[in-house]
C-alpha cells in the first residue's frame, strides 16, 4: 500500500480499494473547480465557493510550488474505476511533512458531492491516517469541523478518531466567528486498533 516515500516532488502515491492518493497537478484545475465552484461543497469550510476556473489554477499553483519546498503533505484524491480527480485529503502541521513539530498533524479533506455518502473520505483518511503514524513518525493527528459539520465528525469516529470538546469561536471565517469540534487519534490508539484492542 506504500510504495517509496522518498520521491521528490510532492506525498507519495498510496492505493486503497477503490482510491488512488496522488499528488495533485496543474491539469486537475478543471475537475477541482467543477466539485469547489458547489457551495454545498463549500458549506462548512474555510474557503469560498470558488467563482471561476482561474481560482482553482492559483490554488493548484500554490500547491505545487509547496511540493517543490517541500512544506505541504496534500493528495489529489483520484476515483479509480472512473480516473477523475474527486477531492482532496492532507495532514498539515509546523514544519514540514514527515518532521512535523512535537508529532503532530491535522488532517483535513474536500469531495465531490456526487461522491458523498459512499464512505470514500473514510477510506482515503484511513489510509493517510496509517500512512501519518508509519511513515512519518506521527504521534497524534488531529481534525476539526464546525459544529454543525455532522459528517465531517462522523467519518472522524469512523478511522477512530476521540472527541476531545469545542473550541469556542476558534475562526473567523465568511464573517463570523465559528466554534469547532476537535477530534484526535493517538499513535497509541491507533497501535491498539492494529492489535485488534478497543479504544
Amino acid at each position: 500500500m506504500f510504495p517509496d516515500t522518498h520521491q521528490s516532488f510532492g506525498p507519495p502515491c498510496l492505493e486503497t480499494a477503490r482510491l488512488s492518493l496522488r499528488p495533485a497537478r496543474a491539469a486537475d484545475a478543471e475537475a477541482l473547480f467543477a466539485y469547489a465552484a458547489d457551495p454545498q461543497v463549500s458549506r462548512f469550510t474555510t474557503w469560498d465557493a470558488y467563482s471561476s476556473l482561474a481560482d482553482a489554477h492559483r490554488f493548484l499553483a500554490t500547491v505545487l510550488d509547496q511540493y517543490h519546498n517541500g512544506k505541504i503533505g496534500l493528495w489529489a484524491i483520484e476515483h479509480r474505476a472512473t480516473q477523475r480527480f474527486i477531492g482532496t485529503i492532507g495532514l498539515s502541521g509546523e514544519g514540514a511533512p514527515g518532521h512535523f513539530a512535537h508529532g503532530r498533524a491535522e488532517l483535513s479533506y474536500a469531495l465531490a458531492r456526487e461522491f458523498w455518502n459512499q464512505g470514500l473520505i473514510s477510506e482515503a483518511a484511513r489510509a493517510i491516517r496509517d500512512f501519518g503514524f508509519t511513515h512519518w513518525n506521527l504521534n497524534r493527528i488531529e481534525a476539526h469541523c464546525l459544529v454543525p459539520n455532522g459528517a465531517s465528525a462522523r467519518v472522524m469516529e469512523k478511522i477512530g478518531m476521540k472527541y476531545e470538546g469545542v473550541l469556542r469561536q476558534y475562526i473567523h471565517v465568511k464573517g463570523e466567528f465559528h466554534d469547532l469540534k476537535m477530534y484526535a487519534i493517538l499513535k497509541s490508539d491507533w497501535d491498539k486498533m492494529q492489535s485488534g484492542g478497543a479504544l
